[in-house]
C-alpha cells in the first residue's frame, strides 16, 4: 500500500492527506487515516463501523477495485525479470491458498486486518441477487482468526433470516 501511495502521490504523507480528504467528501466524518496501509503503531487512526460502511458501499461500486480485492491468486514479474512470483491473498474468505476452512464462496473481498488488537474486517458478499456488507472491528482472539467466522456468521444471518420487502 505504501509503494502504491508513493507511485500515486509522490509521498506517503500526501496520499494519506488525500485519503482523509476523500473520507470527508464521502461523509466519513468520524474517520482519520494515519497511513495508506492501515499500519498505525501510534494509534492515530480512528473510525466507526458506520464510516466503514460508507467506504464499503463506495468501494463496492468500483468494479475494478472489487475485482482486485476479490482476487485470490496473482503473479508479478520477478525483480530480476526472469519468471514470475506468485502471491495469494491473505483474506481467508476469498483465498483457496490460505489453507483454512474460512473460504466463503459468496465473499467479494475488500479489506482485512488481523493485528495485535484483534481482527477487523470490511467485506461484501453476493448471494441470490442480494448484496450484504459486514463490518467487524476488534474481533477477539485473532490467533484463531475468529473474525472470519464472525463475518461468515453475519453474512449467513443476513442471507437466511432477512428478505427484501418494499414498504
Amino acid at each position: 500500500a505504501n509503494e502504491l501511495a508513493i507511485a500515486h502521490s509522490g509521498r506517503i504523507e500526501k496520499f494519506t492527506e488525500n485519503m482523509n480528504k476523500k473520507a470527508k467528501e464521502l461523509g466519513m466524518n468520524d474517520t482519520v487515516f494515519s497511513s495508506p496501509s492501515g499500519y498505525d503503531p501510534d494509534g492515530l487512526s480512528k473510525t466507526t463501523a458506520g464510516d466503514l460502511f460508507i467506504l464499503a458501499r463506495y468501494a463496492y461500486k468500483n468494479k475494478e477495485l472489487l475485482d482486485i480485492t476479490s482476487t485470490d491468486l496473482f503473479y508479478f514479474p520477478s525483480v530480476s525479470g526472469e519468471g514470475e512470483r506468485m502471491f495469494s491473498s491473505r483474506n481467508h474468505l476469498i483465498s483457496r491458498y490460505t489453507f483454512s476452512n474460512f473460504t466463503y464462496s459468496a465473499a467479494k473481498g475488500l479489506m482485512s486486518n488481523i493485528g495485535k488488537d484483534g481482527g477487523s474486517f470490511i467485506a461484501v458478499a453476493e448471494k441470490n441477487d442480494r448484496n450484504l456488507a459486514a463490518i467487524v472491528l476488534n474481533s477477539p482472539d485473532n490467533s484463531s482468526m475468529t473474525v472470519y467466522r464472525d463475518v461468515i456468521n453475519l453474512f449467513e444471518e443476513g442471507f437466511n433470516r432477512f428478505k427484501m420487502v418494499k414498504i
